[in-house]
């Protein structure tokens, strides 16, 4: 007696452990510029911004120095004395700029104002009160100031600057860059306004023109490491990555406490195939700074990558302290505790994970995928399902939804699967080949036959389609045909072992002694532990039979 080898393909699966690109997160334009700069404003979006330093003297001066008109080589200021005698000016002007060096920017404010109040037509005590202003977070407040300012003066760059900067932080893109272009046109080498108005073009998109401006920033202030750190930034965003990271080392170098810059030098080692650096660099980062949620999870991704599956596990965990919530710290330790062998942790994961983000249908494929790993159908299918229901026309899950109803032997709601694919997707040999297989696992032979037929119309050379269109005609008794099928399996797939075996029986059933010992030989040479082959050769080779 011999056995017919039934081929079926293992189960279909598209989509299974996605990649973990959904866990890298961008600090962009995130910088504190480096050396006395008074304001740093929050604006568009994430990005952070420098604001000129309003001329502060870094030299000691006399109590009545003022920002914005050099008077004398060494950085002193010039006052009009009559300001002193009718407001005692001078002492008002040492003890605002004490408070702002302090950071007590509301009394700043109010000694800068009582000024202002005073002498309408001082445009340095405005622009001062303008600084205090933004830094104590009123940048309605330091506009009016800084406006007044330009009426006063209004061709200082410093002043357009420092309104630039404010405009930005109240999310005014348009009117903030009119007035750093302004300054620029005054004073084309002031850092500051090349430096926001770089940040302005960026979160734009412009970034061809971003980086030169910062690059001009960096010509005035080599060591300004807010323009280093969003000049990679920008390169990064680019895709010259090997530029971003030569900058991007530098900002780090110059400041290794800012903790954004070494995230940032990361992502870009990541991104240019530089996984071993990019997590030595987060490894001292998360060190530093246990609390840095967005690197434990870049630092997750890469280990999960690098094949560090506990570490990865770890890491993950670390983060869901900071974030007990997080979707994509739950997910991520899912995969990582799969990949790390530990499978009841990892169901709990995928489970929790569903739960914060139900309508996520990719985590759901894969909390699926990882229920038919485990034998698991029934919950598999039930996952499908819910994946369905987050994305009605997600054709992985239909695919794979049909794929399960068929293991279940629930055959009506598999072809009704099928049938649907079929109509969505009538020249995709995959979902052709699904309901042919159905079709061919319980017996329907002349619809797996015409099933096959239009899938041998898409891929004439698939293997599978003609072995199974083999053991089809055999059973109707068309040995010939069925020998046709299995040489074509044969020839198309050399290595295909059933096709061999099942051409050794045709021909037997045939006649041809000779070349079924052959095809038997020959499939026993490709799957030496066949034991359908393996009882062929040998009964064919028994004294009996030759007789």
């Amino acid at each position: 007696m011999r056995k017919i080898s039934r081929i079926r393909r293992p189960l279909l699966w598209l989509l299974c452990f996605l990649g973990m690109a959904a866990f890298t997160f961008v600090r962009t334009w995130a910088a504190d510029a480096a050396g006395e700069t008074p304001p740093g404003v929050t604006a568009l979006g994430d990005g952070m911004y420098s604001l000129p330093s309003a001329n502060i003297p870094e030299s000691k001066s006399a109590p009545e120095a003022q920002p914005g008109e050099k008077a004398l080589a060494d950085g002193m200021y010039t006052l009009p004395a009559e300001r002193i005698q009718s407001i005692d000016r001078a002492s008002l002007v040492q003890e605002g700029m004490k408070a702002f060096r302090a950071g007590n920017y509301p009394l700043a404010a109010e000694r800068f104002e009582t000024i202002t109040n005073a002498t309408k037509d001082d445009w340095q005590a405005f622009s001062w009160l303008g600084a205090a202003r933004l830094k104590a977070g009123q940048p309605e407040l330091a506009e009016k100031a800084f406006r007044a300012a330009l009426k006063i003066k209004p061709n200082t760059a410093d002043i357009h600057s420092n309104l630039g900067a404010t405009l930005i932080a109240l999310k005014q893109p348009m009117e903030a860059e009119k007035e750093l272009t302004e300054a620029l046109r005054l004073k084309p080498e002031l850092a500051d306004a090349h430096y926001n108005l770089g940040n302005l073009q960026a979160n734009s998109g412009r970034l061809d023109s971003a980086i030169q401006h910062y690059q001009a920033a960096l010509k005035a202030n080599s060591s300004n490491t807010a323009a280093l750190n969003n000049l990679g930034l920008a390169l990064l965003r680019k895709e010259q990555l090997l530029e971003a990271i030569k900058v991007l080392r530098e900002a780090v170098k110059l400041a290794p406490a800012q903790t954004s810059y070494r995230y940032n030098l990361a992502l870009a080692l990541s991104r240019a195939k530089k996984p071993a650096d990019a997590i030595i660099e987060l490894q001292s980062l998360v060190k530093a700074d246990p609390k840095d949620h967005a690197a434990q999870m870049l630092l997750g991704s890469l280990l999960y990558q690098q094949g560090e599956a506990a570490k990865a596990a770890a890491t993950f965990t670390a983060a869901l302290v900071l974030q007990p919530e997080d979707f994509a710290a739950q997910y991520g330790l899912a995969r990582a505790l799969v990949r790390a062998g530990q499978f009841d942790l990892a169901e709990k994961s995928f489970q929790k994970a569903a739960e914060l983000d139900p309508k996520n249908a990719a985590a759901l494929l894969d909390f699926a995928a990882f229920y038919v790993a485990r034998g698991k159908l029934e919950p598999a299918q039930e996952v499908l399902l819910k994946a369905l229901l987050a994305a009605p026309d997600s054709y992985e899950a239909q695919f794979n939804l049909a794929v399960i109803y068929g293991r279940l032997g629930k055959f009506a709601d598999a072809e009704k699967t099928w049938t649907a694919l079929c109509k969505q997707r009538p020249t995709d040999p995959k979902v052709v080949e699904g309901l042919a297989q159905l079709y061919f696992d319980n017996n329907k032979t002349d619809l797996a036959r015409d099933q096959y037929f239009q899938l041998l119309k898409l891929q004439p050379k698939n293997a599978l389609a003609h072995h199974n269109l083999g053991l089809i005609f055999e059973g109707y008794g068309d040995l010939e045909t069925a020998k046709t099928e299995f040489q074509m399996a044969a020839a198309v797939s050399p290595k295909f072992a059933s096709a061999h075996n099942n051409l050794g029986v045709i021909y037997e059933k045939l006649g041809d002694m000779e070349r079924a010992r052959a095809a038997y030989q020959k499939a026993l040479s490709i799957q030496p532990d066949f034991p359908e082959a393996k009882k062929n050769w040998e009964r064919l080779n028994t004294p009996t039979s030759q007789k």
